[in-house]
């Protein structure tokens, strides 16, 4: 059986991420960006997430990987947007489990659906999606507290790894406008 993680322990390290201002890094699950470790205190870099391994490489845009380079050297962590919900998952389970965010609203989500989340389901962790279609889901992002302090059923704020330029950041949903949603049942409670 898989093991889940409380949903409270997620949203927390959501907002531990804003807090600290972690940057992205597509592909990252909430690695240290200069050694590519999860565990924060190992020193030994990998090759991959030295300033000219793949993980930096892989923006062919001066200005992104301008960017990527300077979360390396500001960023207590990287992460991508699925990368928040799998790394915080590897960090209190110690399983990796490698997925995009396709698959996490695919394979992770009961209750799921189509269009805006509806407000019996705006709880906090709960995941919102953007793609033409289910099979082409390319973005998640997830509710972490109302905008009205106790009005669940109104706007919430979303923290989301928004892109290289961006960063983990906190966005509204009503200006965000998901197209999907589900709760990450299969891995968080």
């Amino acid at each position: 059986m898989t093991a889940r993680v409380p949903i409270r322990r997620f949203v927390s390290a959501l907002g531990e991420a804003l807090a600290r201002g972690d940057g992205y890094i597509m592909g990252a699950y909430g690695q240290n960006p200069r050694t590519g470790h999860l565990d924060l205190a190992l020193t030994e870099v990998k090759p991959a997430w030295r300033p000219g391994g793949w993980y930096y490489s892989q923006y062919t845009d001066p200005a992104q990987r301008a960017q990527a380079l300077k979360w390396r050297e500001q960023c207590a962590r990287v992460w991508d947007c699925n990368g928040l919900a799998e790394g915080v998952y590897q960090l209190e389970t110690g399983e990796n489990i490698n997925s995009k965010a396709r698959y996490n609203y695919a394979d992770w989500c009961d209750p799921k659906g189509e269009g805006m989340i509806p407000a019996a389901y705006r709880v906090a962790g709960a995941a919102v999606f953007w793609g033409e279609r289910a099979s082409k889901i390319q973005h998640v992002a997830y509710l972490f507290e109302p905008v009205e302090p106790g009005h669940t059923a109104g706007d919430w704020w979303l923290v989301e790894a928004r892109g290289v330029m961006a960063g983990v950041v906190k966005t509204r949903l009503s200006q965000r406008r998901p197209n999907y949603w589900g709760l990450m049942t299969k891995y968080f409670d």
